[in-house]
């Protein structure tokens, strides 16, 4: 037999250049020569979190009036609260001159949802741990300056925390909240399992 030439019938063995069988990014493949296979689609922390969020069992929260001051909230964030905490519920918080809070790369910050349409300077700030994965919280718009709400799923069921700065020279943002409540109850508490918690500074 000449093995120059071609066997009737037989497939050309396919195989892809340099398969990637012992990257981290990438399941383990047994390659043929018959006929060719696709590379195996990545798995990264993304396509995992998307696919199957870890719902959290329990809720660590820190709430703290800062008083505007920078050096309460740099100390705070540079402190090893990350580690154990898994919301930060400001009040006061130290804005720069756009309005903007400072934060670093643990959390991810949910301002107020009227901030960029009435420019309004932020009263509270809810800082939510970049380990609770963005499948299993989302923030609730609200009409007001001075409360943020988001809402968690966990494994005993959903979590709606209001994080209020109460202006004591008046009664809105209080009056705001019973008006909320009674268009949105269903939306807030859909399950007799779901809990709703108030914090902030009331004065």
């Amino acid at each position: 037999m000449n093995p120059s030439r071609p066997i009737s019938g037989a497939v050309p063995p396919t195989l892809p250049q340099n398969p990637p069988v012992n990257s981290p990014l990438f399941s383990r493949t047994t390659y043929t020569t018959r006929e060719p296979i696709p590379l195996p689609v990545p798995v990264t922390p993304m396509n995992v979190q998307a696919t199957h969020p870890t719902l959290p069992q329990h809720l660590c929260i820190w709430q703290q009036n800062l008083n505007t001051s920078h050096t309460a909230q740099l100390t705070l964030l540079n402190s090893s609260i990350s580690d154990e905490w898994d919301i930060l519920a400001l009040q006061e918080p130290a804005l720069n001159p756009l309005g903007n809070t400072r934060a670093s790369t643990h959390w991810r910050v949910a301002y107020l949802t009227r901030k960029y349409t009435h420019k309004d300077k932020p009263r509270v700030v809810t800082l939510v741990n970049s380990r609770v994965s963005t499948n299993t919280w989302k923030q609730i718009p609200f009409p007001s300056r001075d409360v943020v709400v988001i809402q968690l799923e966990t494994s005993g069921g959903r979590c709606t925390v209001f994080n209020i700065y109460n202006d004591n020279n008046h009664d809105e943002t209080i009056e705001e909240l019973e008006r909320f409540l009674d268009a949105n109850i269903q939306e807030l508490r859909p399950a007799e399992n779901d809990h709703m918690l108030w914090l902030g500074d009331f004065n």
